[in-house]
């Protein structure tokens, strides 16, 4: 993995998420002072996805103390690849707003679809050969068990038919923080999920993250030492969206924007939330420093709604490549809002954004016609 703090280590954990499903939030153990860490932990998820299109975002950070964990990149897997049966494989990690770019490390990870199917077993010789010890770990608030083995021999069991009419009900789990409809599994791979009367049909996979002290992994670009990049900067306005998902039981929502740009953290800035609406404006501005890789680099503005009680919704995202934003230093435009997990897959609505390239340009003048066009007060 990429070592995040100054000791050239991280303290890596893993977030599981799936886009749209706000219910669905997995955390694994963090391990100290590691770039080989590992997990192995076991996680049961059940829910109505549409196995034709769903992706398993996996989340890979460095904890921090003080300030917000550093991304150490991310893993998507599509739910049509875990259906053919219980298998084990190594995934490249990559950027998690742009998914095409390769980040630095490997996560092994281990699936089993369906009710009666049980995860492959554990290699019990997978700790010798990479001579990993175990680790101590870092209480941050997550419940979670399991052992310090892992590997996988392929099994071959019966795949299991979906319903063609209703969506299956799928289950996966690590061992983390525990959810109502989720089932915290033991650290051990070899317990089977349970049936039910349902009819629901489970997803089981383990994510045991082998170490690689001294191995070499394949060769990514980001892992390619790189010459200092210049500093760059750019002012945004987020002035509005439309159309945007009802999330509420009112069929509204009380949107507000988040702004990141992947592998720097400390490019974290939020607007304020607009109560009860689908066409918000906003109209606020934000000013953006940082030695970023213009061809590579891409802003994200992830749209939530807020909740008091519950997990905020995701109501989908844009991304804008810097490269876009330095090819024309004054930019207004109607963005559409896409999947968050998958850009390739279009959500509901429109984000209006205005940029300006450089500290010396100012940003386009407010569209006055944004309130009249919406019929809103501010």
């Amino acid at each position: 993995l990429h070592g995040a703090d100054k000791s050239g280590l991280s303290d890596p954990f893993v977030k599981i998420s799936i886009d749209g499903f706000p219910k669905i939030d997995l955390k694994t153990k963090t391990i100290k002072a590691n770039l080989n860490p590992v997990w192995n932990d076991d996680f049961t998820i059940t829910g109505a996805f549409d196995a034709t299109v769903g992706k398993i975002q996996f989340s890979i950070f460095d904890w921090d103390m003080i300030g917000s964990n550093d991304s150490l990149g991310c893993v998507f897997v599509a739910m049509s690849d875990l259906l053919a049966g219980p298998f084990s494989e190594w995934f490249p990690i990559v950027s998690c707003d742009t998914p095409s770019v390769p980040f630095k490390g490997m996560l092994f990870l281990q699936f089993a679809w369906g009710i009666d199917v049980a995860l492959p077993a554990i290699d019990l010789n997978l700790n010798s050969e990479f001579n990993i010890a175990k680790e101590p770990e870092i209480d941050t608030n997550v419940s979670s068990s399991g052992s310090l083995d892992l590997s996988l021999p392929k099994v071959s069991l019966p795949s299991v038919s979906l319903p063609s009419v209703s969506l299956p009900s799928v289950s996966f789990g690590f061992g983390g923080t525990k959810k109502p409809s989720l089932d915290k599994r033991s650290g051990s791979s070899s317990s089977s999920s349970s049936s039910d009367d349902t009819g629901k049909s489970k997803l089981h996979f383990g994510l045991p993250s082998v170490s690689l002290p001294s191995v070499h992994l394949p060769s990514f670009g980001s892992q390619v030492k790189t010459p200092d990049l210049p500093e760059v900067s750019f002012k945004v306005r987020v002035a509005g969206a439309r159309g945007l998902h009802g999330a509420d039981n009112s069929g509204l929502s009380d949107p507000f924007v988040k702004i990141s740009i992947d592998g720097f953290p400390k490019i974290d800035y939020k607007t304020n939330t607009i109560k009860a609406t689908l066409n918000p404006v906003w109209n606020e501005e934000f000013t953006i420093v940082g030695a970023f890789d213009v061809k590579l680099s891409k802003v994200r503005f992830a749209i939530f709604d807020w909740d008091m009680i519950s997990k905020n919704d995701s109501l989908g995202c844009v991304f804008v490549a810097l490269e876009e934003l330095q090819g024309a230093p004054l930019l207004s435009k109607w963005f559409p809002i896409v999947k968050c997990d998958a850009p390739s897959i279009q959500f509901k609505g429109e984000l209006y954004l205005q940029f300006a390239w450089g500290l010396g340009v100012n940003l386009p003048a407010v569209d006055s016609h944004l309130n009249a066009e919406f019929n809103i007060k501010k």
